[in-house]
């Protein structure tokens, strides 16, 4: 449970004691959404819905940690990855899968932020909800501003983490899409100092089709 922000005697000490939560920030967003609901209220609410579901779908393991607007975010914490004997690489399938689902007619148009996080803090404003908070998460955000659609947009530590599970595979053949990872691109957003490296997964193109699951 998040750490509850009030005026509480004992925050301080809270606070002081709060250990960042290492995890994957993770944003799929809606494009062009605006646009869609001029088509009308039997449209565009059921158009979000099935696109909702389908990246829950594709990431069954985790739920998601809220929706904004037309965007889904997912806090993946690293224990519960773990827990569950899965990697970044299988974030990053699920994620390549998800985003280049082709029936638009029937699923909106996406892009993706996935952000490795260090500084991520499990803190809420709102009592009796969970939600995160550091710079790692609003990088996310400054990720997905900048995706085009059917792009991943990943940070270094999301790659580094993407590429150590791949080298470790022993079905490297079945994940093709690492291979098409691109990047660095040394990049200053708004509210950082410094340039932050940015990687993506190019729209199309990629063999996710000959994907095999593993037992």
């Amino acid at each position: 449970m998040s750490l509850l922000f009030n005026l509480r005697p004992s925050l301080k000490r809270e606070l002081d004691e709060l250990q960042p939560t290492l995890g994957y920030c993770i944003l799929v967003d809606m494009v062009d959404s605006t646009a869609l609901k001029d088509q009308g209220l039997d449209v565009w609410p059921m158009r979000i819905f099935n696109t909702f579901s389908l990246v829950r779908n594709y990431i069954p393991q985790f739920r998601p940690l809220k929706s904004m607007g037309d965007s889904l975010m997912f806090y993946v914490r690293e224990t519960d990855l773990n827990e569950k004997k899965l990697t970044a690489l299988d974030l990053f399938l699920a994620l390549s899968f998800a985003v280049q689902e082709e029936d638009k007619e029937i699923f909106g148009r996406t892009k993706v932020a996935a952000v490795y996080c260090k500084d991520a803090y499990e803190i809420t404003f709102i009592q009796n909800t969970n939600d995160i908070y550091g710079k790692d998460v609003d990088l996310a955000g400054r990720f997905v501003s900048i995706a085009l659609e059917g792009e991943i947009m990943m940070n270094e530590s999301f790659v580094e983490k993407v590429r150590t599970a791949y080298k470790e595979s022993p079905i490297q053949n079945q994940f093709p899409d690492v291979q098409k990872i691109a990047g660095p691109w040394p990049q200053m957003f708004k509210g950082f100092s410094g340039y932050i490296n940015v990687y993506k997964l190019p729209a199309g193109g990629t063999s996710l089709t000959q994907h095999m699951s593993p037992d």
